[in-house]
């Protein structure tokens, strides 16, 4: 498995590479195992996938690799989930949802920021800011610049608990990300505002 995807895991369930590792071995015997299981092909790329309750795996097309790892659990892993672990998250929490497409939540992960971009927030992005549709094909053309934003937006946040509106100074369109950062998890951000939206939501 790639460095990007233990890095990923370990992120995300905070837990070391060596873990994440064993954790994720363990997820692929289990879901091989288990009927319930849905495999498929995912993108332009002929990658594989597996998904069960909630997490995926994406494999190259040789299958000699795992190269994504996206999951809708909060905190939880695969074994603390088989294993009846109750989440640490309150039902109001949990409902912020990471729906969309694995291949972009794989790509997502591994961008190295500190807080999660929900795909909604990607796609609405690409369509204000780039006049454009968020698909596997394009993501390549636009989410590096998303991620360059967001670097700037995210550096005037400290990490703590709340709600925040953080600008990306974009010099020609700039943006204002919501933040929402719930104790226990990590930060999400869960739509943008342009200047006018945003000045209209303080009034």
């Amino acid at each position: 498995m790639t460095r990007v995807v233990l890095d990923t895991f370990a992120a995300r369930h905070r837990c070391t590479v060596t873990e994440a590792e064993a954790e994720i071995a363990s997820m692929i015997t289990g879901m091989l195992r288990d009927p319930d299981t849905e495999y498929g092909r995912c993108g332009d790329e002929r990658l594989w996938s597996m998904r069960h309750s909630g997490y995926t795996l994406l494999f190259s097309p040789t299958l000699d690799a795992v190269v994504g790892y996206s999951t809708s659990h909060r905190e939880r892993t695969w074994a603390q989930v088989q294993a009846g672990t109750p989440s640490r998250i309150t039902e109001g929490q949990e409902g912020r949802s990471f729906s969309g497409p694995a291949w972009y939540y794989a790509m997502e992960s591994s961008t190295g920021l500190p807080a999660r971009c929900l795909y909604k927030t990607a796609t609405l992005y690409v369509h204000v800011a780039k006049g454009g549709k968020l698909k596997q094909t394009t993501a390549g053309e636009y989410l590096p610049e998303m991620v360059t934003r967001l670097k700037t937006a995210l550096a005037k946040w400290d990490g703590s608990d709340g709600r925040f509106f953080l600008s990306d100074d974009h010099q020609e369109s700039p943006l204002s990300w919501l933040l929402v950062k719930e104790p226990g998890a990590m930060g999400v951000l869960v739509t943008i505002l342009s200047p006018e939206r945003r000045a209209a939501a303080a009034a």
